[in-house]
């Protein structure tokens, strides 16, 4: 199974938080901190599997 690319948390951000006209998207520290699974590759150097990431924001809609 394919997990896809590694994103930064940049990409996360603007893949799947895009900032709307007047609106302020999430930060890369709230990617940190609420975004799982990551991988940790070294110290500061984290990652996302892509289909991590639309996993955990479907577990998140389906709990809203």
């Amino acid at each position: 199974m394919s997990r896809g690319r590694l994103l930064t948390a940049g990409e996360v951000i603007a893949r799947y938080f895009p900032a709307g006209d007047g609106e302020r998207s999430v930060t890369p520290r709230w990617v940190y901190a609420h975004v799982f699974p990551r991988v940790d590759l070294a110290r500061g150097v984290v990652r996302y599997y892509e289909a991590d990431v639309e996993a955990w924001l479907e577990s998140r809609r389906r709990a809203a």
